[in-house]
């Protein structure tokens, strides 16, 4: 008996594993795309994001590399489960300063999978209603320390805490 409980806990302990790197990929793919397209409807419409609603999409974010994901007001689980996640208290989509955009390299769609791989002269589109900003990728992600302890990608300008932007 005991060794098919340990047999069990395997089994399902792989399929909770399969689930969470497999199943929340699909689900959140579907979701993010599901998201965008009811969005850009939206913006045609003459709908505009409120930035101080949590989880309201608030720019479309497209990337040859990154693929397409919505971005939403907030860096929560409930936020991140959907696409992408912008942190309020760094600048608005398309203002001076810094943006700073949260989002998952596992699970729930990995918006950010392939990031190690941006290379300097890639692009990034960032989409609110009306306008269209594009960036251009000038150091490669992965030589830029990011880590949880590195809160100077919040700041108004990175690096600098308290410079203001120009």
């Amino acid at each position: 008996m005991t060794l098919l409980a340990i047999l069990l806990a395997v089994l399902v302990s792989a399929g909770a594993a399969l689930w969470l790197t497999v199943g929340t990929d699909v689900t959140g793919r579907r979701e993010a795309a599901r998201l965008v397209e009811e969005t850009m409807d939206a913006w045609e419409r003459g709908a505009r994001p409120d930035p101080r609603r949590s989880g309201e999409v608030i720019a479309i974010l497209s990337s040859p590399r990154l693929g397409t994901w919505p971005v939403l007001v907030g860096v929560q689980d409930t936020e991140l489960d959907r696409g992408l996640g912008w942190y309020p208290v760094t600048g608005h989509p398309g203002e001076d300063g810094n943006m700073a955009i949260a989002g998952r390299r596992l699970t729930h769609g990995s918006p950010l999978r392939h990031l190690d791989q941006m290379r300097p002269g890639d692009t990034i589109t960032l989409q609110i209603p009306g306008t269209r900003f594009s960036y251009r990728v000038i150091e490669a992600p992965a030589h830029i320390g990011s880590g949880k302890d590195a809160g100077w990608v919040l700041d108004p300008v990175p690096g600098k805490k308290d410079a203001v932007p120009d």
